[in-house]
């Protein structure tokens, strides 16, 4: 794996771009905009046009700045109604920052998520961006009631088919790869549904949140680097990291599917990850269906910046892409 640029004073900054131009001659940097949690300019900024005009121009100055090569958008999610605002706010983006430079958009996985994405709007987003990043991640999660794979070949193949069938440029999309597992907290009768069952996945499990959105703390990631993991959960770190490693070898994934999850029944935890199995199935399944492949995050592989299993599965598969995209 190329070894990490670390910035000389601890900030991202212009000679933090030009260090990594100079390791890697040819690579293109973006900036991402937004994020889970992060996102809450997006509503303000399409407000009116005057909003948008301001937010272009502070884009092109971002750009600018960094001397960049592009910019992310990751807005989880906009609504339908706000599609055709979104539509515009890139459109001022655009004309602000330029024919060449990169945009590219966050999709999400789960369809009830995918408002903004009609096949209407899709054509409409198509000559503005550059990229469409699917987060085929998540797939599951704390609004879920029952237990199902969260990534891997199950959720990439149910993705790639809905915004195929919407009208997306699939040269144009990125399919995403998660390093980190997901797991969530059973409450006994659920526990016991789930022990006696033959599969993990179809168990009853939640809620994890209130009616009003707050986090019960009864689920979260943990990163194959469990040293980044900051949990603030009600399960203690050691008893997670515990639980992991004793089901991680023991996922139930099957020629096809390239996903994996299994039940922990000691501590009641429902567990669902891709290994690198996992990622060399899914990965040769589809990556000649799209443009290229996405992963969340860099650092966070088993061996941290030095990479670990699933990178190296990634590698060997892209390279042997049709495109020898990344």
């Amino acid at each position: 794996m190329t070894d990490f640029v670390t910035s000389t004073n601890g900030l991202f900054d212009q000679t933090t771009v030009q260090n990594i131009r100079q390791a890697v001659p040819g690579v293109e940097i973006a900036a991402s905009v937004g994020g889970w949690a992060l996102d809450h300019g997006f509503p303000q900024a399409i407000q009116s046009q005057d909003t948008m005009t301001s937010f272009a121009n502070q884009c092109k100055n971002l750009i600018d700045t960094f001397t960049l090569d592009g910019l992310d958008f990751d807005w989880e999610y906009p609504t339908a109604d706000q599609a055709q605002s979104y539509i515009q706010l890139l459109t001022a983006v655009r004309t602000a920052i330029g024919p060449t430079k990169k945009i590219s958009i966050a999709l999400p996985a789960i369809q009830s998520d995918m408002g903004a994405y009609t096949q209407a709007t899709i054509a409409q987003f198509d000559p503005i961006v550059d990229y469409f990043n699917i987060m085929s991640y998540d797939y599951v999660n704390r609004f879920s009631n029952q237990t199902g794979y969260h990534s891997g070949g199950v959720v990439l193949q149910t993705d790639i088919g809905i915004y195929s069938a919407r009208g997306m440029n699939m040269t144009k999309a990125n399919i995403g790869f998660p390093m980190y597992a997901k797991w969530f907290l059973l409450n006994d009768q659920q526990a016991a549904t789930c022990a006696a069952a033959n599969s993990p996945i179809g168990c009853p499990m939640g809620p994890y949140q209130s009616l009003d959105g707050i986090d019960y703390l009864n689920s979260s990631t943990l990163t194959f680097d469990p040293d980044l993991t900051y949990n603030i959960t009600t399960v203690p770190k050691p008893l997670i990291v515990q639980s992991w490693n004793n089901i991680k070898d023991q996922g139930d994934a099957k020629d096809g599917t390239w996903s994996s999850a299994a039940y922990d029944k000691i501590n009641k935890l429902f567990w669902t990850w891709t290994s690198a199995a996992d990622v060399t199935g899914a990965c040769n399944e589809n990556k000649d269906k799209v443009g290229g492949l996405l992963v969340w995050s860099l650092n966070m592989d088993e061996n941290g910046i030095q990479g670990g299993p699933h990178f190296d599965a990634l590698t060997q598969c892209i390279g042997g892409a049709k495109n020898g995209t990344t």
